[in-house]
Order: C-alpha cells, then sequence, then structure tokens
C-alpha cells in the first residue's frame, strides 16, 4: 500500500473523469498518457467524504494503465468507469496516505474540479508536503465567458500554485507567462517552473488506410465545441469561400469533431439555421476512438485551428504528426505549438483566416510544398 511513500501523484481528476463514461481529451489525456511513464510516483486518489488521500493499491495501479488506453468504444468506456468507480469506492474506507514533510504531492491533473480537492492540497501543504501544480492554461480568469462559480474556482486554484506551490511547470512558455503576469498583480513571488511542451496525443501508426472516413475532400477542425475554439470563424469562413466562384466548386467539407462545450450557441445557431451551410459543415461528436479520428487526420486535406487561447493546441501538433497543413490563430501558446511547420493568421480576424486559406490550403502547389517541408522536417528529426 505504500502508506509511506513520499512522491505522491494526485489522480482524483483522471479516475473520476472516467466515471462519466466519456472519452478522454485535454487534461484527462495528458493525465492517462503520463501517469503509467511516472514509476517513481504513486498514484493516489482524494476520499472526498475524509478530505483524505489514498494510495492505489498494486493492481489499481496497474488497472489505471489499462485505462490510460483512449482507444476504446463505448462499450470499453462502460466497464472502464465500473472499475474506476470501484477505486474510488474502496478509497472510502482505505487507509489515509501519510502527508508530512518528506511528501511531494504532483498535481497533473485538474486540481480546480472541486473545493474539496483544493482544500485538502491545502491541508497537505500544512501538513509539511511540497506541492507540484502543472500548469495548463488560464482560461476562465482570462476569458470572460465562463461563469462566475468557474472564475472563482479557478482563482481559488491559481492561489495554490502561486502561494503555496514549490514549483509550477507548465504545458508551454506562453501559460508560464500567463502566470508570473498574474502572481505579479497579487505580489507573488512566481514559484520556479519550466515550460515543458506537449507531444502529440494522436499520432500516425503502421501504413495509413486506404478508405477516407468521409464521401468528400474535407478540412478538419479537432477540438470541443466552444466558444473560446472559435468555430464561428471558421463557419464564416466557409460560407464566404462558398460563395465565391473562384473557390465554391473546389472548396473541401469542413469536419468539426469534438464534444459540446459551453457558450457555443451563436455558432450552433449559425450551423442549424444554415443546415450546416447546405452540408458543406458537419459537426461530429467526439466519442471517436483514437484510431478513427486518426483515420481523419490521415485523409484531410488540411486542417484549421482558428481559437481563441490555447495553454497548448493539441489539434495543430497532432496535424504536424500526420504532415497535414495546418491553419492556426497567431495567438498564446498555438506558435509553440505549430513552430515553423503552420500558417498563422491575426486571431479573430476573418480576412486575414480567408488569405491564409487560399494562399497557403487551397493552393495545391503550395499546399503541397508545405507536407514536403512537414514530413521532411519530421523525418530529420
Amino acid at each position: 500500500m505504500h502508506l509511506n511513500a513520499v512522491n505522491l501523484l494526485d489522480v482524483t481528476d483522471f479516475v473520476e473523469f472516467l466515471t462519466r463514461k466519456e472519452s478522454v481529451s485535454g487534461v484527462q489525456r495528458v493525465v492517462g498518457e503520463l501517469t503509467p511513464r511516472l514509476s517513481q510516483l504513486h498514484p493516489v486518489v482524494l476520499d472526498r467524504g475524509r478530505g483524505v488521500f489514498v494510495t492505489l493499491n498494486p493492481p489499481e495501479v496497474a488497472l489505471l494503465a489499462q485505462m490510460a488506453y483512449h482507444d476504446a468504444t463505448s462499450t470499453d468506456r462502460a466497464s472502464t468507469a465500473t472499475q474506476a468507480q470501484q477505486i474510488l469506492d474502496r478509497a472510502r474506507t482505505a487507509t489515509p496516505q501519510v502527508i508530512s514533510t518528506e511528501t511531494v504531492l504532483v498535481f497533473l491533473g485538474a486540481l480546480w474540479i472541486s473545493d474539496a480537492l483544493m482544500l485538502a492540497a491545502r491541508n497537505a501543504q500544512i501538513s509539511g508536503a511540497r506541492l507540484v501544480v502543472y500548469l495548463y492554461d488560464l482560461t476562465p480568469v482570462l476569458d470572460a465567458n465562463h461563469t462566475a462559480a468557474v472564475n472563482r474556482l479557478f482563482e481559488r486554484y491559481l492561489s495554490i500554485a502561486g502561494e503555496l506551490a514549490t514549483r509550477v511547470p507548465a504545458i508551454s512558455q506562453s501559460s508560464r507567462n500567463d502566470f508570473t503576469q498574474y502572481c505579479e498583480q497579487f505580489n507573488w513571488e512566481t514559484p520556479p517552473g519550466q515550460a515543458t511542451g506537449l507531444p502529440p496525443g494522436v499520432t500516425p501508426k503502421g501504413e495509413p488506410s486506404t478508405e477516407s472516413p468521409w464521401p468528400r475532400p474535407y478540412a478538419l477542425f479537432v477540438g470541443t465545441i466552444e466558444g473560446r475554439k472559435n468555430h464561428l470563424l471558421a463557419l464564416n469562413a466557409w460560407r464566404v469561400l462558398a460563395q465565391d466562384p473562384n473557390y465554391s466548386e473546389s472548396l473541401p467539407d469542413l469536419v468539426c469533431i469534438g464534444r459540446l462545450g459551453w457558450n457555443a450557441n451563436e455558432f450552433l445557431t449559425e450551423y442549424v439555421t444554415s443546415n450546416g451551410l447546405d452540408g458543406k459543415v458537419s459537426v461530429l461528436d467526439s466519442g471517436l476512438t483514437d484510431s478513427e479520428l486518426e483515420h481523419f487526420y490521415e485523409h484531410a486535406e488540411f486542417t484549421v485551428y482558428p481559437s481563441k487561447y490555447e495553454g497548448w493546441g493539441l489539434p495543430v501538433s497532432e496535424s504536424i504528426a500526420f504532415g497535414k497543413l495546418a491553419v492556426v490563430a497567431n495567438n498564446s501558446s498555438l506558435p509553440e505549438a505549430g513552430g515553423d511547420l503552420a500558417v498563422y493568421f491575426e486571431s479573430e480576424k476573418l480576412e486575414s483566416f480567408m488569405n491564409a486559406l487560399k494562399e497557403h490550403a487551397l493552393n495545391l502547389n503550395a499546399r503541397t510544398q508545405w507536407e514536403s517541408t512537414i514530413t521532411n522536417t519530421a523525418n530529420d528529426n
């Protein structure tokens, strides 16, 4: 049971998320990918009722590694949900993990999900534990489109990171810079921490599939359907291009893949009332397996990512991994995700977005040159 373990990894967010029978994305994907690789850290979950951490036993640790596998059907997710709930049920009566001055407690997931988890982190720090908080982004405090309740939760989370954490590594230098500026507002001494970057979550595996998952040529937009991701800008661009005689015949479909988030009403209204621009734009549920998403990347003409703000921008690095040109908004961490292998446009500017599409993505010769550069760079690395 590792009750005297000193290096602990909180996986509460990941385990609780799995009970919801949903495909993982974002933060949970990172936790799922990294937890099995961090064998020097002992996974713990919070028993919310008692406010104590409980160390996973060896069979549960092995099970957690299986849960990190993302190529799961709905049946697989239902089974995983039952097993995840069993972990939480056992934690209710299990012996609490000893927290002392010898403890390093790492929060790799969404520490901000609840006051219970944040209170447990504070109590651990009071007991002498050194806290390491992995920072993704500052979206709720930088984006006014979140609810007041979410903003308050996130502000409490940032106070833990800024005032109590020993180290705060970040997913990108952009997020570290945002965090430093936030700390300065409150006269906090910014805890040290490096930008880690993020490898693509979905990558090519073996020979590409020969059959396209879509009946027509398409561009791909992967991301939660929410206001921040800026699906409305993409829809408006496709509307104008579909009416342009120079592009209307050759314009690929726009296929958007992602779970439904919040603050997407304006886009969804336009999408529904226009019947997806008469079938030119489609939205698919995010319940696809990784293999299915891989096929969509393989056969896409190119990808777009007009998001207004990101901690990293995983679909950008995934697009590059598949040798596809990504047309990306030039803001926050997105240039870190795309580097020199993506095309950038002025954030939230429709004309700039369309110019980038016309010059690079819809121009076959230009796009072919980009794909060659992407492929050659990948081979050199």
